[in-house]
């Protein structure tokens, strides 16, 4: 067994809960309608324009940003191409990114620049964007909400604090922008146009009806989906409950209505079945249920990089987990450390091995990468669903990987990334397409539930309590999350009970 310094549990650090934001709790919804165009060619295109914008400092260094998002859905698959551009004291500065948008899906849409800004002048200046939407084919409807052109003015962005690596809140920033598109950027996302286009569509009308869910800390009211199907997919909130839906916890799974743009008469049956009435409220019931912060705020203050009170220690806490099922997916399939059996077959160094394989640049971004140590090496498929590390690695930068997170390939890249991904690593289509969990690895998991509790949860590192949780548990409580999304009947601690006779003593779970 490899042994790991666990750092001890740190204290709570964040507020969270019902009392963060005065104007809302998370609980909160209103139904609203998208604006709509109809029967169009294989390509639309929107402009829009903000002038004399005021643009704040943001970070402390002496620059703004601006920034240009929202959420669209189509009838067919599509390729938005955004592009802002600002003119600041006679400087024309420009920025761009790509999207897929897959068909009958709500796509969150969002790209930002910097803009640097001279004290000795005023911060105005004028702002324009494009969106450009294609299609292989006729485009039959496609659908906008919060489609916004702005430059960030979020108060908490105004100051810059260093952390015990280093790195400031600008940095962490640019490390996870692409996780938070468009809700990053702290706009409006009511009403379909909050900023109208200038140019590009001669008539909108009422598309499909949006669900908009309150935030508890931001007090934002942002976009969710309210179909079970699709509870998943739209990423304004992460869902409250999925192995134990449908989510029957108050605030979580049942949002109060207080606002409505449409008469219950004229809501599509998929919502209006949902809709329950107590005295003189009405509440829409969801399946999975949402957390109350917005996945903004939840990466920023609560746990995420954002939050100038998270420390190194917190940052090690978060990663032992991850290290323990690194050991226990390689001891389940039998398997040496990856460096080490390579250098043993191979006699080369793994990680240079796969910077060479991807041509010394991070897949994703393109970014030349000057050395591996520069590189991350992404897992390809999720380590939390017990995926090894292996030939079948990812040379990403560390921007695009902390992007990736868990995600599976399907989630994180584009139809044809996917393609020159298949060809790189030697994985087919089929297995990066794939959301499931390693079912060799649960299989052994199963047959070795013993050895599981008693030996490999007994280790003292996952047996110190910090708090009144252990390791142990959240271990378990990682991976049973995993099978509980996949096709495979499995509770953990109930099948050692089984095997056993007895509850396992090293973990507390029931």
């Amino acid at each position: 067994m490899t042994n790991f310094r666990s750092p001890r549990r740190r204290s709570v650090r964040q507020r969270s809960g019902f009392s963060v934001a005065k104007e809302t709790s998370g609980g909160e919804c209103k139904i609203k309608r998208s604006a709509r165009l109809l029967s169009n060619p294989n390509q639309v295109t929107l402009e829009f324009s903000e002038q004399d914008t005021e643009v704040p400092e943001l970070f402390q260094d002496s620059k703004g940003l601006a920034s240009f998002g929202g959420y669209v859905s189509a009838s067919d698959n599509l390729r938005a191409h955004l592009e802002i551009t600002s003119e600041l004291n006679d400087e024309v500065r420009s920025e761009s990114s790509t999207t897929e948008v897959e068909s009958g899906e709500w796509a969150p849409l969002g790209v930002h620049m910097d803009i640097p800004l001279d004290p000795s002048q005023e911060h105005f200046g004028d702002l324009e964007a494009t969106l450009r939407l294609e299609s292989d084919s006729e485009i039959e409807s496609i659908d906008f909400f919060g489609v916004n052109l702005s430059a960030i003015a979020w108060e908490d962005f105004a100051d810059d604090i260093e952390y015990e690596d280093g790195l400031t809140i600008r940095d962490k920033f640019n490390q996870r922008t692409s996780l938070t598109v468009p809700y990053l950027y702290y706009l409006n996302h009511e009403v379909p146009f909050p900023s109208s286009p200038a140019r590009g569509a001669d008539e909108f009308v009422e598309g499909q009806h949006v669900l908009l869910k309150s935030c508890n800390r931001c007090a934002r009211f942002l976009p969710t989906e309210y179909i079970p199907e699709k509870e998943r997919n739209l990423t304004s909130f992460g869902n409250h409950c999925v192995s134990r839906a449908p989510c029957n916890h108050s605030t979580f799974g049942t949002l109060e209505i207080v606002e409505n743009d449409s008469e219950l008469s004229d809501l599509p049956t998929e919502l209006e079945d949902k809709i329950t009435f107590e005295s003189d409220s009405r509440f829409v019931d969801l399946h999975y249920g949402y957390q109350l912060e917005c996945k903004a705020c939840k990466k920023f203050y609560v746990n995420g990089a954002l939050n100038h009170k998270r420390n190194s220690t917190q940052h090690r806490e978060d990663s032992l987990r991850r290290r323990a099922i690194e050991v226990l997916v390689r001891k389940l399939l039998d398997q040496e450390w990856i460096y080490h059996e390579f250098r043993q077959e191979q006699d080369e160094e793994f990680d240079k091995y796969i910077w060479e394989k991807f041509d010394k640049e991070c897949f994703k971004c393109g970014e030349s990468l000057q050395s591996p140590s520069e590189m991350d090496l992404d897992h390809t498929m999720p380590l939390a669903a017990l995926w090894p590390l292996d030939e079948h690695a990812t040379c990403l930068c560390s921007d695009c990987n902390s992007r990736k997170s868990d995600q599976y390939p399907v989630d994180f890249y584009t139809r044809s990334e996917i393609l020159e991904l298949a060809e790189i690593t030697g994985l087919c289509e089929e297995e990066l397409r794939n959301k499931g969990i390693n079912e060799d690895a649960v299989r052994k998991l199963r047959e070795d539930i013993e050895w599981f509790f008693e030996d490999f949860l007994g280790n003292d590192e996952y047996q110190k309590d910090r708090d009144g949780k252990i390791v142990a548990d959240l271990i378990v409580q990682s991976i049973q999350a995993r099978i509980d999304e996949s096709e495979i009947d499995l509770n953990l601690v109930g099948h050692y009970q089984t095997q056993v006779g007895q509850s396992p003593s090293t973990v507390s779970l029931s």
